[in-house]
């Protein structure tokens, strides 16, 4: 989102605020870690059957840590740094 926000849509149901929305609702609420792909389709399908999990709901990927360090970064820069936040 950094590299993109120049030509990103800001402000109330602009882009920006849409990639932030998104990455908050796929946040781990359990330890706070934050989902860094979604797991769909049928590598979603195959791995839920191994787990014996019979939910529809998108599988999250957390392990890479980067991610953590991003969001708040991110958050930073567009609610503290930009006119419209």
């Amino acid at each position: 989102m950094l590299l993109m926000q120049p030509i990103l849509s800001e402000g109330e149901n602009g882009a920006i605020e849409a990639v932030i929305g998104a990455v908050l609702e796929r946040i781990n609420r359990t330890d706070g870690t934050v989902c860094h792909e979604e797991v769909i389709g049928d590598y979603a399908t195959y791995l839920n059957f191994k787990d014996n999990v019979t939910s529809t709901e998108p599988r999250c990927d957390y392990k890479m840590v980067d991610t953590d360090y991003l969001l708040p970064i991110a958050m930073q820069n567009y609610f503290a740094d930009t006119e419209t936040g």
